[in-house]
């Protein structure tokens, strides 16, 4: 008869083979995913797994789990794996402590683990589905205290797929074992081949910032007894990009009708110390039947030619786009944002303030999406991500390195000030600068200022906008061989940075 410490030794030589490793950072057993996931056999892992968690689980008498009972199988595994790295089982997991959410990828690849041992333990077509329960204490805090298995349902409509909850809204319920979905806290699914599955979900916030400078002057003189003043304007617009893709990524095509579903509300939110703006938008993928999904279409050896992709029919995907905020004027003596047009006035600022005046400019963007496919009454895949979350203050995405002068680039984003005086940024400074000097910066950000004559012309971006823009503060220049007078009262500096953040 085996020993105890043998069979742990055993075990431990499986695992190691298999490509799992223990470390003293929180996550005791990290998974090849490909292959868990896959459900691919490696050095007859699984089986290994097997028949060494159930030698273990049989000594001194102890019985076996019994392959015909799944959530007692699954159960009596992860709590034995469990509570050999924590200091809970899966009755007692915690989800929400002390108004935080601290369910952990490291006890999930446990629960993981213990679907993937369970479906190695039969012959089953379609993956185990095993769906936790939660209780809360008189404190308030969440559990985990135990799971159901999941596998026959009744449609899209069926309750075990019903929307998820955020986790501070499950501590409103009171009881004990209460069978909900939660954002964050999944469906544990075992791995099966041959399966097309959930594949990424993406996003890309886009915040588009641009500075408008404009000079005016009490006369045209251009001459001691002209007085010139600077006023500015920021200009603000933030999109957000959502992608979301299934795959089939097996060599051959999957025959049977499949069902996907995806949901996802976002809940964007941008604050400074006065103001706050938020919106939630929900987008769905509300039921599409795919009747034959494609494979991937690998060849023998599971590999493609080099540079080649996979098939694209074998990837369902969508994209979704959302304004939070369309284009708007930043009021930076108010903290507010108002539709930008040209009838908006401008502020009049002395000193002329940067970005920062209302303090932080902080976006914030929340994702809870709900995903999965079906094969008739069988669940197939199941997400239900709590993210991604992204938060940033866009003052310091935004700024430059503080500028110190030649021979660096005309930074026209940094925030220092000058050492003298109420003066401006350097960013601001480097804007009219700039302005006076095309070959400072070349490229794309030149507009041509109202009241420019239409003769003053060159092919090379800038060179006539900063040849009128110099003409604002003498009485006449020359370019092109001819001489011209600025008449205006008002230009804009011809120089506009803008800088898009992801």
């Amino acid at each position: 008869m085996i020993s105890r410490r043998a069979c742990l030794m055993c075990l431990a030589r499986w695992l190691k083979s298999c490509g799992f490793k223990q470390n003293d950072y929180g996550e005791p057993i990290r998974l090849n995913e490909k292959i868990i996931r896959c459900g691919k056999l490696k050095n007859g892992c699984f089986l290994g797994l097997v028949v060494l968690l159930l030698a273990g689980l049989n000594l001194s008498g102890r019985t076996p789990p019994d392959a015909s009972d799944p959530v007692g199988f699954f159960s009596s595994v992860a709590d034995k794996m469990l509570r050999s790295t924590f200091s809970f089982g899966v009755t007692n997991i915690p989800v929400y402590v002390n108004g935080q959410f601290v369910y952990s990828p490291a006890v999930n690849r446990l629960l993981q683990l213990a679907a993937n041992i369970y479906d190695a333990s039969n012959t089953n077509f379609f993956p185990s589905v095993f769906r936790p329960c939660f209780s809360r204490d008189v404190d308030g805090n969440l559990f985990i205290t135990g799971y159901s298995n999941v596998d026959a349902i009744v449609g899209l409509n069926d309750p075990r797929l019903s929307p998820p909850l955020d986790v501070s809204a499950v501590l409103l319920p009171t009881g004990t074992n209460v069978f909900v979905n939660v954002y964050g806290v999944p469906l544990i699914i075992g791995a099966k081949k041959g399966l097309p599955n959930f594949n990424q979900f993406s996003m890309v916030n886009a915040v588009q910032v641009t500075r408008k400078l404009m000079l005016s002057r009490n006369n045209t003189n251009a001459d001691s007894t002209t007085i010139y003043k600077t006023n500015q304007m920021y200009v603000m617009s933030i999109t957000n990009n959502l992608g979301i893709s299934f795959w089939n990524s097996y060599s051959n095509d999957y025959p049977r009708p499949l069902t996907v579903y995806a949901s996802d509300w976002i809940q964007m939110t941008l604050t400074n110390a006065v103001n706050t703006w938020v919106s939630n938008v929900n987008f769905t993928i509300p039921s599409v039947t795919i009747n034959a999904w494609l494979g991937s279409h690998w060849g023998a050896d599971r590999t493609l030619p080099p540079n080649q992709a996979p098939n694209p029919g074998s990837f369902y995907f969508t994209n979704w786009t959302f304004t939070f905020l369309p284009q708007s004027i930043y009021r930076l003596s108010t903290g507010w944002l108002v539709p930008d047009s040209d009838s908006q006035p401008w502020e009049t600022n002395n000193p002329l303030w940067g970005l920062d005046h209302q303090g932080p400019l902080d976006l914030t963007t929340t994702n809870y999406l709900q995903a999965f496919i079906l094969d008739g009454n069988h669940v197939v895949d199941y997400v239900q991500l709590r993210g991604p979350i992204d938060n940033a203050n866009l003052n310091q995405v935004l700024a430059d390195p503080d500028y110190t002068g030649p021979p660096q680039p005309y930074y026209q984003w940094s925030t220092n000030k000058l050492s003298v005086g109420s003066l401006p940024t350097w960013g601001v400074r480097n804007q009219l600068i700039v302005s006076g000097n095309a070959s400072l910066a070349p490229g794309n950000s030149w507009i041509r200022p109202p009241g420019m004559p239409s003769s003053l012309y060159s092919s090379t971006p800038g060179l006539a906008e900063s040849a009128f823009f110099n003409g604002f503060f003498v009485q006449t220049f020359l370019f092109g061989g001819q001489t011209y007078v600025n008449t205006q009262l008002t230009i804009l500096a011809p120089y506009m940075p803008r800088r898009t953040l992801y």
